[in-house]
């Protein structure tokens, strides 16, 4: 007989097991949407910072522009940051619980290639 199937039915047959699997499910798409949020969050302005040095290439005084794209930047690097420690904060409590969901290397790889998107974006606005 089918272990996975006998797991199932007797989770199903106990109503408060299957709240507290539906609940942990609940929270772990919540918890995705805000990453997702703390990422959306995060471009913008690196894509503003980025967007303001190559976009106003005659304003003056150049240096204070380049100062506030710096500045717009950093803030974008400093929000993905954030976003992965809250992230990671919530999994460990999961995990604590028992739920394991999705593996924070998937997230830890995706929080890496933003910061690397970020300094390169500091590198065009240092360079220019």
């Amino acid at each position: 007989m089918d272990k996975n199937k006998d797991k199932r039915t007797s989770v199903a047959e106990d109503p408060a097991q299957k709240r507290t699997i539906l609940a942990l499910e609940r929270t772990q798409m919540a918890r995705e949407r805000t990453f997702a949020a703390w990422v959306r969050t995060g471009l913008a302005p690196l894509a503003i910072g980025l967007g303001l040095v190559k976009l106003m290439p005659d304003a003056s005084p150049r240096w204070l522009i380049q100062v506030l794209g710096i500045l717009l930047v950093l803030s974008g690097l400093y929000i993905f940051i954030t976003g992965y420690r809250t992230y990671e904060r919530v999994l460990l409590r999961l995990q604590q619980e028992g739920y394991e969901g999705l593996p924070i290397s998937a997230i830890k790889g995706m929080t890496v290639m933003l910061l690397l998107a970020g300094v390169l974006a500091l590198l065009l606005i240092i360079i220019d």
